[in-house]
């Protein structure tokens, strides 16, 4: 810092050139919250009525990541064959076979027409890409696969979308 000429050593003591100025930015920065930043709460003990503390002291409902996974599969539409996986269960691959099962299931229950011929292909062509990403989400990118069932019948419904099957007449 001395060779950049932003303090000197004179008589034993440092100097710091502008250092009036330094500091009043460093003060302003701080109290304006500068780059960036926002400003300290006045009063950082209390948020919104609630004391900022142990989450189970602030917390008045339980979270119940179990009751919420099994809304979204409701919403999502999969079939009450069986309960999804219990939180921290390991992931069991299906076979072939039991994905081909799974795709006939789903197409009677959703009355949907699909070939018994097609459902072979189809369970050929969803086992294989899964298979090859390790049974990964995003292609073998994301995270390990919690539940099959929800995503090949996630794909089933992708088809319909897209007008590659079509759903029976009533």
């Amino acid at each position: 810092m001395q060779e950049v000429g932003f303090i000197e050593i004179k008589d034993d003591h440092i100097v710091i050139h502008d250092w009036d100025a330094v500091n009043a930015s460093l003060i302003a920065s701080w109290n304006n919250g500068g780059k960036g930043g926002r400003r300290p709460k006045k009063n950082p003990e209390k948020t919104h009525g609630l004391s900022v503390g142990v989450p189970n002291k602030t917390q008045t409902e339980p979270i119940r990541e179990e009751k919420m996974r099994l809304e979204k599969i409701g919403e999502c539409g999969a079939s009450d064959e069986a309960p999804p996986p219990a939180p921290n269960s390991k992931f069991i691959a299906p076979t072939k076979k039991q994905v081909a099962e799974h795709i006939w299931n789903t197409a009677k229950a959703k009355k949907l027409e699909i070939a018994e011929d097609k459902t072979e292909s189809m369970a050929e062509q969803i086992f294989c890409h899964y298979e090859n990403a390790d049974w990964r989400l995003s292609g073998g990118k994301g995270g390990k696969m919690k539940d099959w069932k929800l995503a090949v019948t996630k794909w089933i419904m992708g088809d319909v979308e897209d007008g590659k099957i079509k759903r029976a007449r009533a």
